[in-house]
């Protein structure tokens, strides 16, 4: 049985537990945190957020730009140059964050002040029958990244939901 997938980097779908008694499923998620205040209003209408937490090791999402996305006067070298630059400065950001993370009593209050490609983690909890309803919702979700989400939700989920 197939109850775990993967979208992006670190993205990840695992299946935690399913009971068909009740009809409830259990999902550890992990997702860049603008995916998830994207997705949180279509996620948090049939179902729970807990125990929602930084990645550890923290890390983030950061999509390439590409000279499609810019100025017509764009080479491709300055697009890499581009590219280059934002990585280097991101991970100094996740680098510095890190040490303080290090002395913090709860090192989840920095989510707020990390940049928005950060990966979070958290459970999910809900019924199969609103999580049918909260898939089919999601095809309109068009954001970079959530047809991503919902074909890693499809994989792992498979063979539990009907």
């Amino acid at each position: 049985m197939v109850n775990s997938a993967s979208f992006f980097e670190y993205g990840t779908v695992n299946l935690v537990c399913h009971d068909n008694k009740s009809r409830q499923i259990a999902l550890d998620l992990c997702m860049p945190c603008y995916l998830l205040q994207y997705l949180m209003p279509i996620l948090l209408d049939g179902g729970l957020i807990d125990n929602y937490k930084l990645k550890n090791p923290i890390a983030s999402w950061m999509p390439a730009l590409s000279s499609d996305v810019l100025k017509e006067n764009a080479n491709q070298s300055y697009v890499n140059d581009l590219n280059k630059a934002i990585t280097h400065h991101v991970y100094g950001i996740l680098h510095l964050f890190a040490e303080v993370a290090s002395v913090m009593k709860n090192p989840n209050d920095l989510v707020p002040m990390l940049p928005l490609g950060i990966y979070v983690t958290f459970r999910y909890r809900i019924g199969m029958d609103k999580f049918i309803d909260m898939m089919e919702k999601l095809k309109e979700y068009e954001l970079y990244g959530a047809p991503e989400f919902r074909g890693a939700l499809v994989r792992a989920t498979a063979e539990t939901v009907d």
